[in-house]
């Protein structure tokens, strides 16, 4: 069988089908697409593979297969979490899950099997065997998980696979013609790529290469010197890596035709696939026998992950370091300033046996130079004016701390390349041209625009504010909070904040005070944006100005990562929030993902102490170290805690009274007293929620009833919801519990407003293009506009509030 590619289609029940390649080896990342038939997967996924292979050739070889796959379906039982005497624990209950897996006949015998949804995959001596190691795997991988979180990995609709080569592919194969040089080296090329060979077959897009000649005695002896890069992220490890590669091939073509290679892997990568007791052991083993007196390197990635313990007490470096001293293995390994510290007490043997050499960032003041050339190498016909590239320094050196120059300055240009580079940049910069009068002193001195490598003019131009507009859709960061041209001071930033919460305006305010900060760039930039504690009564908004934070600064209530705290209760669940690895969504992961996010704490005291020794590191240094030993950057997320703390207590005017004072005293008091002085010193702000007013519920009741009347259901139909004041006023007050406050709002909204109307309208699907009446039961109804017109829809609200309510 010729090798080809492998599509899993996915259909589900609305009819949509979901595609995605199988993987035989390993990738960063696994093309998929997602269309209304299978025809439009295939054609996303061919558009996915033409740009792989138009980059490299060899891009997809991972993803070959010359075996024939079917697809069978396996049932599991998954105890998930319960909560018994308001504790979580382990259920007795089962929920049936139902998954397919893919698998194939090797030809010396056994089975290949494959799980997609985890991106696992094991070999078998029998297939009858693959139901139960299945289950016993995924069993063991969803043990304990919530409830509502195990439907998400429901099969439920059909699954197939696709023997599929796209026309390019077969092209590209046959030109390629790769000798067999690598015969010798299996196990490498089963997780590992060879970089050398690949750095000839693509174009450089170095601008600045770094000056390798310094280090040159480090492999030009007999035996490779291992190698640790020691700088951020960002700052060119992997560009230094890619010029030694380019450096060898330059030298294969010289006079002696030889270099070293450069095998690229990493931890996870070694590791793939190997399930059973002795696999990654033998497998480690096997690279080393394979490099011996090679002269190559292995290019191993982050080296904290080679630390990280597999089995017992062992790691991949206790089986690498060895062979590093007797000089049958050379290293090449990256890793961050703070882990380079941490790895001198945790690693002093390892860390001796590398020859370091620090990568420091490229200073804002060269970058603006850098940018430019790296602009015209990759796209002339796209130039940012000077003012436009100082302003992207600018903004990249407050707004990305995450991460280093001049990482973040090629990849803003290579993401404005890509989204910019039809309508959406045409409409960014059309806007008149200033007259030589009007212009700014900059755009006055500034040179003519740069051509690009064949000579050809720039057919668009960016300035500083297209610059500043491009920032604000990179990020999600509004534009009013970046640009130097927008003012926005407390008042304005307060007043955004107070559009989606009601009641809560000292609140709005000190959260503004933080925003302020951040745009005027003088918060602590070790630290995260800001870490404010919300404490108050229930209901009364702590939730809702959080996601009106995110909304404002990310343009998306989404951006918000939620952490419900008493899932965190016991002994050992800190580490969860550290977890890595495929398919994983802990705080470390989904921080690792988007590091421009708001991170929601609720109800922060419910959580075990191990939590709040883990958060003195977030709060104080605006980072974490992972289950990895991997450094996560907390520096560009704004931190918000939730507390009930000091509401049962009454103050000297009771809660809702008039004493302001005294019960904001009485908050923060209480949050003192529960935590330690360390945690508490760390946080900005302690911001006190008050008890919502009757008029505050019924200003909650309007915005609700507004968002209810944008409803696609009524917009469709054109019904518009007229409620009157003493309908308001009655929800309102059957809204509001005297401990629960406003929770019970959307509830009663839902029951006694849309839940009738649902009714009404599946019983005259023909109602268009009127008016729907909301009274109490004691108001009159509405009169007919005019004779002759349809009846007005009326409906009214039961004369004692619900039960539920009650």
């Amino acid at each position: 069988m010729k090798p080809g590619l492998r599509v899993l289609f996915t259909h589900h029940p609305d009819g949509s089908v979901t595609g995605c390649l199988l993987l035989k080896g390993w990738a960063e990342q696994i093309p998929s697409s997602f269309g209304a038939s299978e025809e439009a997967v295939l054609a996303g996924l061919e558009q996915l593979v033409t740009d792989r292979l138009t980059d490299d050739s060899g891009a997809m070889d991972a993803f070959l297969w010359d075996e024939q796959l079917s697809v069978r379906t396996v049932q599991f039982e998954i105890n998930p979490l319960s909560v018994v005497d308001k504790r979580w624990v382990i259920g007795r209950d089962t929920i049936p899950l139902r998954m397919s897996f893919a698998w194939s006949r090797l030809p010396k015998g056994g089975y290949r099997v494959l799980l997609p949804r985890f991106n696992w995959w094991f070999i078998l001596e029998d297939l009858e065997s693959a139901a139960q190691v299945l289950r016993q795997a995924v069993s063991s991988e969803l043990l304990g998980r919530q409830a509502a979180s195990l439907f998400d990995y429901r099969d439920l609709g059909e699954v197939r696979v696709l023997e599929w080569t796209p026309p390019l592919l077969g092209r590209r194969r046959r030109e390629r013609g790769l000798p067999n040089t690598y015969e010798a080296f299996p196990t490498l090329r089963a997780v590992a790529e060879e970089r050398v060979e690949r750095s000839r077959r693509r174009r450089s897009r170095l601008v600045e290469p770094p000056d390798l000649r310094p280090h040159a005695h480090l492999w030009e002896r007999e035996t490779p010197a291992s190698i640790l890069l020691v700088g951020g992220p960002g700052v060119g490890k992997s560009t230094w890596i890619e010029a030694l590669a380019r450096e060898f091939s330059r030298r294969r073509k010289g006079a002696t035709g030889t270099s070293p290679r450069i095998w690229s892997t990493s931890a996870e990568r070694i590791i793939a696939g190997m399930m059973y007791l002795g696999q990654w052991e033998q497998r480690c083993l096997d690279i080393i026998h394979e490099l011996s007196h090679e002269g190559d390197y292995l290019d191993v990635g982050q080296l904290p992950a080679l630390l990280d313990t597999r089995t017992g007490r062992s790691s991949i470096a206790d089986f690498f370091l060895p062979a590093i001293e007797a000089g049958d293995l050379s290293l090449i390994a990256e890793c961050h300033p703070r882990e380079y510290e941490q790895l001198k007490t945790r690693a002093p043997v390892l860390l001796a046996a590398f020859n370091v050499i620090p990568i420091a960032p490229t200073s804002t003041t060269a970058m603006p130079g850098l940018l430019r050339a790296y602009q015209g190498r990759v796209n002339p016909r796209l130039e940012l004016r000077p003012e436009a590239l100082r302003r992207v320094v600018q903004h990249l050196e407050l707004f990305r701390r995450d991460t280093c120059f001049p990482g973040k300055g090629f990849r803003f240009l290579d993401w404005l390349n890509q989204q910019y580079g039809h309508d959406e940049l045409a409409a960014l910069t059309q806007r008149p041209s200033p007259s030589p009068s009007s212009s700014p002193s900059q755009d006055a001195a500034e040179p003519p625009p740069a051509t690009g490598r064949s000579g050809e003019e720039p057919s668009t131009v960016l300035r500083g504010p297209d610059a500043s507009a491009a920032f604000s859709r990179y990020t999600g960061l509004p534009l009013e909070l970046i640009s130097e041209e927008t003012v926005a001071g407390p008042e304005q930033l307060a007043a955004r904040l107070r559009e989606g919460v009601v009641g809560q305006d000292k609140a709005a305010a000190t959260a503004a005070r933080v925003l302020a900060r951040f745009k005027a760039g003088l918060d602590d930039p070790e630290r995260p944006v800001g870490s404010l504690f919300f404490v108050g009564p229930t209901g009364v908004g702590k939730t809702e100005l959080a996601k009106q934070l995110a909304r404002y600064m990310f343009g998306d209530a989404d951006r918000m990562i939620r952490l419900d705290m008493s899932e965190y209760m016991l002994g050992g669940s800190a580490q969860r929030m550290l977890a890595v690895g495929p398919g994983v969504e802990s705080l470390a992961e989904r921080v690792r993902r988007q590091p421009l996010s708001l991170i929601l704490l609720d109800e922060i005291e419910k959580a075990h102490p191990e939590v709040f020794d883990l958060l003195l590191a977030v709060l104080g240094e605006g980072r974490m170290t992972d289950a990895a030993g991997s450094l996560v950057d907390f520096r560009m997320t704004l931190i918000v805690m939730t507390s009930n703390l000091g509401v049962s207590e009454r103050g000297p005017a009771g809660f809702g009274g008039d004493d302001e004072g005294a019960r904001e005293r009485g908050f923060d008091a209480a949050v003192r007293r529960h935590f330690r002085p360390e945690f508490f010193n760390r946080i900005d702000f302690v911001v006190p929620f008050r008890s919502l007013s009757p008029a505050d519920i019924q200003r909650i009741v309007g915005l609700e009833l507004a968002a209810m009347a944008k409803r696609t259901g009524l917009a469709r139909r054109g019904l518009r919801l007229e409620v009157s004041e003493a309908a308001r006023a009655t929800l309102a007050e059957w809204g509001w519990h005297p401990t629960r406050g406003a929770r019970p709002l959307k509830r009663v909204l839902e029951e006694q407003v849309m839940a009738p109307l649902s009714v009404l309208v599946a019983r005259r699907p023909k109602l268009r293009d009127q008016s729907v009446w909301v009274r109490t039961h004691a108001e009159p109804g509405p009169r007919a506009p005019r004779p002759g017109a349809p009846e007005p829809v009326l409906l009214r609200l039961p004369e004692r509030p619900p039960s539920t309510v009650r």
